[in-house]
């Protein structure tokens, strides 16, 4: 109920809603008559700061047949959502702009002069005779602490005993505690509650000393975003609108995209700090499934195509990641972000909607929502947080002065830690957008995938550089990245053999020298952490085509160093080993070794590598047709 309320207050613009729970019996002398004075008791008030506009006053008398129902682009849509204030009350009311009181009276039993047939009351341009002569019910709606001049307050007179024996509505009466258990639950949200509304930056809950009088805040969040990122969020929301209004085709929606941040403060001393793409629009109506084209069409299904993510930059939330419809559902993902969307959701509005083992109109929708709409949001965000943690113009390559390896290596956990991995807490719902998020990296050639090239092994040089090079897993040929598993393949391999520790140790050195040898001579092996190991099995299960590295893939990328447009870089040859990029004996020997590891089990050609060493030091070429002795061993 208090979501609804809060729905609607953004839907009309407001930037600010404050849910006030007032205990107080307040005097009724002078009230409208004898029959109101029940409604001078304990009630929920909600104020916000957008006054009513003549069309929300009529869309609200219409209750039940609201003009927004078929306006998917207001999230909720007054009328029916209102509906569920009656919870807790009878007969709620409110005053708009200071100026104008509406109160429903679905009884005709409390309001002057309503009947069952006009069951409420309007009063408009209110002077100051009726403000002297009703003061007491002026008073209900808190002038003395809010400004009421350009914004709304509701009441809701708590259902106290007494009405709910005669009540039509509900004969459970609502106490004070129940009161206090919504808020409680929306307190719980916090954060969230901001995280995809369009207008509204500040939610606060207060409560009125009974005493007193006095104004107690007892809890508020607020979200803080620059002039530049509100006016993105306006425009946006425009576009949404005017497609609405202009009752478009799927086909027809343009496709918005922006990407913000909200630093997100509460009383509690919570502060975070997120990353949100909203989007709207399907961009590949291709991927859109048929039977959901033509239930638009047919107004089977009159939700709007958008959605979005939001990712946590601070790394200091503490919360499970849920799925929103604007507003949190009690759904966790187990996916490292939130995710939002126009979702068609069951009757309750907590899940999203299931049809019969999942086959059905509502679930393709949610399914094309997901695949289409938010994967490619959730991978524009992957891209911002790439920028934001490797600042640089050039998407291809990232170049890190002074910054010791252990550093750069944990801002690459931080970043590759936003990359969804298919982990037993991933419920199945979303699996697809997983799938998805994958298939948009790999067809869009997003770069986002790190090599990491540090100066020397040891990373003892702080002087130079770390670089990063960005690879894409749709690159062919020399550009083309690999996995690493070379330790666990050569650990795999000793199992046969008897070996200690120092042989372990050993082959952890050489494999670690052999890594490097190939990052400097520019093939591309995939960064090695638990983050990218996790990640190849997700790219596999994707279908992408993603390898790990084999002796053949680094001949065949050794056999390509003298083409014009080769990314392996071993010098000109024939040359001195010390002049080439292998420099040491120790080093070609590995690569060597490395490249016929497999040549008990496959025919290896050899004919074209440069790795043959002569007498003389000089590094040259395997080639059949010139002969290798050199002149004065002659």
């Amino acid at each position: 109920m208090l979501k609804e309320l809060l729905q609607n207050a953004d839907d009309a613009k407001a930037t600010e809603i404050c849910f006030v729970f007032d205990p107080r019996n307040h005097p009724s002398d002078r009230i409208f008559d004898e029959k109101w004075s029940p409604l001078q008791g304990p009630a929920l008030c909600v104020y916000n700061n957008q006054p009513f506009t003549d069309d929300d006053v009529r869309g609200i008398q219409n209750l039940g047949k609201g003009t927004k129902e078929g306006n998917p682009g207001k999230t909720g849509q007054y009328g029916i959502g209102f509906n569920s204030v009656y919870h807790i009350t009878d007969c709620p009311s409110f005053i708009s702009s200071n100026d104008i009181i509406c109160i429903f009276d679905p009884h005709a039993r409390y309001a002057p002069g309503a009947t069952s047939l006009s069951p409420g009351r309007m009063f408009r341009d209110l002077d100051a005779d009726f403000r002297t002569q009703f003061s007491d019910v002026l008073n209900l709606y808190l002038g003395s602490h809010f400004n009421l001049s350009c914004a709304t307050m509701f009441r809701f007179p708590l259902r106290n005993s007494e009405m709910a024996k005669s009540s039509e509505i509900s004969s459970v009466p609502c106490s004070d505690r129940m009161v206090q258990n919504l808020l409680d639950k929306l307190r719980a949200d916090g954060a969230e509650l901001l995280m995809f509304l369009n207008h509204m930056e500040k939610i606060s809950i207060c409560e009125i000393e009974k005493t007193t009088g006095a104004l107690k805040v007892l809890y508020s969040v607020r979200g803080k975003i620059t002039d530049g990122d509100r006016l993105k969020r306006k425009q946006f929301h425009s576009s949404v609108i005017d497609s609405v209004t202009k009752k478009k085709q799927l086909k027809d929606i343009p496709v918005q995209q922006i990407t913000y941040t909200m630093d997100i403060e509460d009383t509690e001393g919570n502060l975070t700090t997120w990353l949100i793409c909203n989007r709207s629009g399907f961009s590949n109506m291709g991927k859109v499934l048929k039977s959901v084209i033509s239930a638009h069409k047919n107004k089977d299904i009159t939700l709007f195509p958008r959605g979005g993510v939001a990712a946590c930059i601070t790394h200091n939330y503490k919360k499970p990641y849920r799925a929103f419809c604007f507003l949190p559902l009690s759904l966790e993902t187990g996916l490292p972000f939130h995710v939002n969307g126009h979702f068609a959701l069951d009757s309750a509005r907590r899940n999203l909607w299931r049809d019969d083992d999942g086959v059905g109109v509502r679930s393709d929708w949610n399914n094309s929502l997901m695949t289409v709409l938010v994967a490619p949001a959730y991978v524009e965000l992957l891209v911002q947080l790439k920028k934001r943690n490797f600042p640089g113009t050039d998407p291809t390559i990232s170049v890190l002065h002074n910054t010791p390896i252990h550093t750069v290596k944990d801002i690459l956990k931080k970043f590759l830690s936003f990359f969804p991995v298919n982990r037993l807490d991933l419920q199945p719902d979303w699996y697809c957008l997983v799938k998805a998020v994958y298939a948009c990296i790999y067809e869009d050639s997003k770069r986002l995938l790190p090599v990491v090239r540090a100066p020397n092994v040891d990373g003892s040089d702080m002087q130079s550089a770390v670089i990063i090079t960005w690879v894409n897993t749709s690159a062919v040929n020399s550009g083309k990245p690999y996995f690493d598993n070379l330790l666990q393949d050569e650990l795999h391999h000793m199992k046969n053999m008897e070996y200690n520790i120092t042989t372990r140790k050993t082959v952890a050195e050489n494999v670690y020298r052999l890594k490097h040898l190939l990052l400097e001579i520019g093939f591309n092996l995939v960064y090695y952490s638990d983050e990218t190991a996790n990640l190849f099995h997700c790219l596999v299960d994707a279908g992408i085509p993603v390898t790990y590295a084999t002796p053949s893939d680094v001949r065949h990328f050794l056999m390509t160093f003298s083409s014009p447009d080769t990314n392996c870089h071993i010098g000109k040859l024939p040359c001195r080993l010390q002049q080439t990029n292998l420099k040491l004996f120790h080093s070609l020997k590995l690569l060597v070794d490395y490249c016929l590891k497999d040549a008990e089990e496959n025919e290896i050609q050899i004919e074209g590598l440069p790795l043959l060493i002569t007498l003389d030091n000089v590094l040259q070429i395997f080639d059949a047709k010139t002969s290798k002795i050199p002149n004065h061993l002659s």
